[in-house]
């Protein structure tokens, strides 16, 4: 009988072992469905995702194709999405004061302070003088395409007053990119903004000019962020894993066109690998921190302009508490 218990004993250890050891579903990755688009602003994302990043931190990523971010906020708010990206814009700010549980918690694609922008305006040909100075009276009382984003509009009434025009005296219109660069194309405006790397395509493949670039009209601008939603703010472990990793795609990212940077992007945007080499990367900061100093100006504009009622607090808008914790992981 001893023997007999001695050996019960023993089976079932061996079998403790085995569960313990064996798969555990605690273990299985934590998915996360993340706003994205086929664009170069969300190139840490497909980098990270490529690299395992997410991966190490026990995350599974789904990314969800959205045309707008603007259209994904409600979304967000429901709990339907996890992880927001898209352009600054009032919809978010107001919701944000409204107190609802939205906050911006890293850059995503910003106006440098210098040098080369992801952001510049291309005019036709016929629309600018012998040095390439956009002629102002082609200007007036024509379509000039723009993003619908509080600090897109707040960029592009900053390019045309630079040219010594009123706002009101030309018809602002929203557009995608691709209308955008048809409308361009086409004839049917004299000039736009366009992103990279569809602004570099343009260059290379059609008589279009480079007239100016947003770095000389709003350098440090905030364009695009990620924003958490109710469950990740609930949840700061599982936050804190989401963006060390976004992090360290953003510090990839910043390597520039690697070869498996190349690799990675030619296929997540489908662009072609000579266009990427030549075009002008988004800034984003690499400790993730946004500036509100510049936010705060475009706000001002905005309500000067009607498209927001107040100038919203950087308390309520924002959250550095993530990209503090993951810039000091990743570099302690």
């Amino acid at each position: 009988m001893k023997i007999v218990v001695r050996l019960a004993v023993v089976v079932f250890a061996l079998l403790g072992v085995f569960v313990a050891c064996g798969p555990n579903e605690s273990d299985a990755p934590t998915t996360l469905r993340v706003s994205t688009l086929p664009t170069l602003s969300f190139a840490p994302y497909y980098i990270a995702d490529a690299e395992g990043y997410f991966a190490d931190e026990g995350i599974e990523v789904e990314f969800i194709a959205s045309q707008r971010g603007v259209d994904t906020l409600p979304i967000l708010l429901q709990g339907d999405l996890d992880v927001w990206n898209g352009a600054v814009n009032a919809g978010l700010l107001n919701a944000a004061a409204a107190g609802e549980r939205i906050r911006i918690v890293a850059d995503k694609g910003s106006i440098p302070a210098s040098g080369c922008s992801y952001v510049g305006y291309l005019a036709r040909p016929d629309a600018v003088d012998a040095d390439g100075q956009v002629l102002a009276e082609r200007l007036l009382g024509e379509r000039v395409p723009t993003s619908s984003a509080l600090t897109s509009m707040y960029a592009i009434d900053q390019f045309v007053r630079s040219l010594g025009i009123d706002p009101s005296e030309v018809v602002f219109e929203a557009m995608g990119m691709g209308s955008r660069a048809a409308a361009l194309e086409g004839g049917a405006v004299p000039v736009s903004s366009i992103n990279e790397p569809s602004m570099t395509r343009l260059l290379q493949e059609t008589d279009l000019v480079k007239v100016a670039d947003a770095v000389e009209h709003v350098p440090g601008l905030p364009l695009a962020v990620v924003g958490f939603g109710p469950r990740m703010l609930d949840d700061p472990d599982l936050a804190d894993r989401f963006m060390r990793a976004y992090l360290r795609g953003v510090h990839t990212y910043a390597e520039g066109p690697t070869e498996s940077n190349l690799a990675i992007l030619t296929s997540a945007i489908e662009v072609e690998e000579s266009v990427l080499r030549e075009a002008c990367w988004p800034a984003i900061s690499s400790d993730g921190r946004i500036d509100t100093d510049r936010l705060a100006a475009a706000q001002e504009w905005g309500v000067g302009a009607g498209m927001i009622d107040a100038v919203v607090d950087e308390d309520t808008y924002w959250d550095s508490s993530f990209v503090d914790r993951a810039a000091r992981a990743i570099d302690g």
